[in-house]
């Protein structure tokens, strides 16, 4: 059914079916990681885990935090899962190093990060920054949002995974300076679990609103950022592109596209806070609940 959900969602279609992007793939490790915890394995979840940021994206590593704050068997967690990443991406990071003379993942830093449905690229209308500077303040920023996470979602049970899960990734996307637009479809599964995990009619509603509100905004804000960018020719020549771009000069004309642009981007970052906010909420009626 979360599959599904996912092949009907614009978040999903563009990025699993059209661009055949490695989204999909991280997205099945989010799902295998949800029921090995289900389940109460968090070894697993923790190799599972391990395994996601080895053949998907180093993002997947954000799950270690959720398992962490849900286990009362953190030392599984670290022997499994943390130990062994740190170690993997430390001899890889050495070897790129030693054949290339640059050390992946410290070193990376994207020019173009106006194709990024983050925090930074609205800032990028305003005020001209350098990737590395971007890098270094959003990974100050992450490292203190989940240092507060960690001192606010401490001791919650195994049930509550998919919420906290669900907080933390919302944190990262909201602080993190390279957050690609494909990179949502992580949440789809979350997304999914969510609104059985609570009762109240309001928060289904808001939530459902804010993932459309995400799905759509997100597309939008990439396909109006693409055409701007390749109006200015900076794309590479194609065929498909040019008639693309023909059909809408002749139909629709070049109109001003930065204020569309910061609409929807503004939309993608309010509509990923709102999911945030309605998951904390839930999250702490659930257990004012369960302590009764």
């Amino acid at each position: 059914i979360i599959l599904m959900i996912m092949a009907v969602s614009p978040l999903g279609f563009m990025t699993g079916t059209v661009m055949r992007q490695e989204e999909a793939v991280v997205m099945i490790f989010v799902v295998a990681v949800l029921i090995a915890v289900k389940r109460e394995s968090i070894k697993w979840a923790s190799i599972i885990t391990f395994m996601g940021m080895v053949a998907g994206k180093l993002l997947v590593g954000v799950l270690f935090l959720p398992l962490l704050l849900i286990s009362k068997r953190r030392a599984e967690v670290l022997k499994w899962g943390i130990i062994p990443a740190i170690a993997f991406h430390a001899i890889y990071a050495l070897i790129g190093f030693l054949v290339t003379g640059i050390t992946p993942f410290i070193d990376f830093a994207p020019s173009e990060t106006q194709f990024c449905a983050s925090p930074f690229t609205l800032i990028l209308y305003f005020y001209d920054m350098g990737g590395q500077t971007m890098k270094w303040i959003s990974a100050g920023l992450t490292m203190a949002i989940f240092g507060l996470l960690w001192f606010r979602l401490k001791s919650f049970h195994n049930r509550q995974f998919p919420m906290l899960a669900m907080i933390t990734f919302g944190a990262l996307f909201l602080t993190f300076y390279h957050i690609n637009t494909e990179y949502h479809i992580f949440i789809l599964p979350l997304l999914a679990l969510i609104p059985f995990l609570i009762s109240s009619s309001s928060k289904k509603l808001i939530l459902f609103i804010s993932h459309l509100t995400l799905a759509i905004s997100t597309w939008g804000f990439v396909v109006i950022f693409g055409i701007h960018y390749f109006k200015e020719g900076k794309s590479a020549h194609s065929q498909s592109k040019e008639i693309i771009l023909g059909i809408y000069r002749k139909y629709v004309g070049f109109q001003p596209m930065k204020p569309i642009e910061m609409v929807l981007l503004s939309l993608t970052l309010i509509s990923i806070l709102a999911i945030i906010l309605v998951t904390y909420k839930a999250l702490f009626t659930i257990r004012s609940v369960d302590a009764k």
